[in-house]
């Protein structure tokens, strides 16, 4: 199938703008927990954990329920479910409120990557590998773009008086515009079918039955997976409370500069792993070692920003984290694709998908709160830093553990257009 870059364009867009509503909660952070008295354990789950259940939740739904015969049209009515959960987010009133919109975002975003995926992973042109790490850059970009939109609207909002809303209202009220006509893009696109999303191979138990067949592999490539997006939510979630605290930025200031830093440095590790994984034509026995690289990256630079003592040696620093965590967890999602077959991988991916998201973000952004609440507010280096350390130790034990590929005795063709 030559699906063609507009509407690959159209869906990383979808992407960024699903991401940039995940995000926004780190670029207000400081003003929510000074109105909801939120502590920092609470304002974790707020980032993550809150989102990451009930999406879970939705991709399991999503596997048992839904097929990806019209994906873009599956994905419109998915960008559509979480605009307006942002809206209720924006107009919450109390503690409860907040969780409960960002609930409701979690599990409205559930089945829109697998459905992409469906699509972008069966396609010739342009090449899989690539079509998908440019719908994983939409992610990184999107978490960048939701601190410096956040950060940029925050400062607009400042100079407005609109019904005696705060700013951080205003901001958030402001993504659901760009959202509601990129929802109008995929429904343009809702009749284009996915092949293979029928067959009697595509429901729920057969795609279990293949995975258990490589058991040992599967669950290993899971805990690699889990470990990069642990470390990948962790400084996205808490890299603008850093510079705020440790730096002297202001809330506004600090969450522009990382979403700068997110929005060049990410695209490289996104796009690398995309590039690297085309050229070695997906020829790779160990799909781990990639994963591992990225996270070997992300953490020689948590230990350079524990070290810093210049803003902008710790912008360096977290640019290094950001471009080691995005190649990390491009390279996870991409090296999926070729071990199952193409009339399983929307199931096969909401389950992956969900599992794994739920442990990065249910455990990245909390775990490091709970490290910060311990060790002092001033420590969110040395958090982020024990954090990366665990989860790379953690993902080459278990790469060493189950590094054998079922890709050669499966004979697939990795990416290909029919499996």
């Amino acid at each position: 199938m030559c699906l063609g870059w507009a509407p690959v364009l159209i869906v990383s867009a979808a992407q960024f703008g699903g991401y940039a509503d995940r995000a926004l909660t780190a670029a207000f952070a400081s003003d929510l927990q000074a109105q909801f008295a939120l502590t920092d354990a609470q304002l974790g789950m707020l980032h993550g954990t809150a989102v990451i259940i009930p999406y879970a939740v939705g991709m399991v739904a999503a596997s048992l329920w839904l097929k990806a015969e019209r994906p873009f049209l599956l994905m419109a009515l998915s960008v559509i479910g979480w605009t307006l959960a942002a809206a209720a987010f924006a107009l919450a009133t109390s503690q409860a409120g907040l969780f409960a919109a960002r609930m409701m975002l979690g599990f409205t975003q559930a089945a829109f990557m697998p459905a992409a995926l469906s699509i972008l992973s069966v396609a010739s042109h342009p090449p899989p590998s690539v079509a998908i790490s440019a719908l994983t850059t939409g992610s990184a970009t999107g978490r960048s773009g939701g601190l410096l939109l956040g950060g940029a609207l925050l400062l607009m909002a400042t100079q407005l008086n609109v019904a005696d809303l705060e700013p951080w209202r205003l901001a958030s009220l402001a993504m659901v515009a760009p959202n509601l006509l990129l929802a109008l893009a995929l429904l343009a696109k809702s009749d284009v079918r996915a092949p293979y999303a029928a067959s009697p191979a595509a429901g729920l138990g057969p795609t279990l039955r293949g995975m258990s067949r490589a058991r040992l592999f599967h669950a290993s490539y899971f805990l690699t997976a889990a470990a990069a997006i642990i470390v990948v939510q962790a400084e996205g979630a808490w890299a603008p409370t850093l510079l705020h605290r440790d730096y002297g930025l202001s809330v506004a200031d600090s969450a522009m500069a990382v979403g700068l830093i997110v929005l060049f440095a990410a695209p490289l590790g996104h796009l690398g792993a995309g590039r690297v994984v085309a050229a070695l034509r997906h020829r790779t026995a160990w799909p781990h070692g990639l994963i591992l690289l990225g996270l070997a990256v992300a953490l020689a630079s948590a230990l350079i920003l524990l070290r810093a003592s210049h803003l902008v040696v710790a912008m360096l620093a977290l640019a290094g984290f950001s471009a080691g965590g995005g190649f990390a967890a491009a390279a996870a999602l991409i090296g999926l694709q070729p071990v199952i077959p193409a009339e399983q991988r929307f199931v096969a991916n909401t389950l992956f998908i969900g599992a794994v998201t739920l442990a990065g973000y249910g455990i990245g952004p909390w775990l490091t709160g709970i490290l910060s609440d311990s060790l002092g507010h001033h420590e969110l280096a040395v958090s982020l830093a024990l954090v990366t350390a665990a989860a790379f130790a953690a993902a080459a034990l278990a790469s060493i553990v189950g590094r054998r590929s079922p890709l050669p005795a499966a004979g697939a063709s990795p990416l290909a257009p029919g499996g």
